[in-house]
């Protein structure tokens, strides 16, 4: 799923890290999340400038889930 949402936004937000298996609710927020993260890289943040990048990395830990964005 995390590969997914960032597809409108090209190759500048790469993706790394372990699938994780969530609820479809759970999964439904964040690609909500992640929209809006890029959304506001797009006017603000790194995407905002040609060569800027985002980086996304998902870890797990135990029932724990743990998302970087970069």
């Amino acid at each position: 799923m995390i590969q997914s949402v960032p597809i409108p936004f090209g190759d500048r937000i790469q993706v790394s890290g372990h699938s994780v298996g969530v609820t479809p609710e759970a999964a439904a927020k964040l690609a909500l999340i992640f929209h809006e993260l890029g959304t506001n890289a797009m006017k603000y943040g790194a995407l905002s400038v040609g060569e800027g990048r985002v980086h996304v990395a998902s870890s797990a830990i135990g029932e724990s889930m743990f998302i970087d964005w970069e």
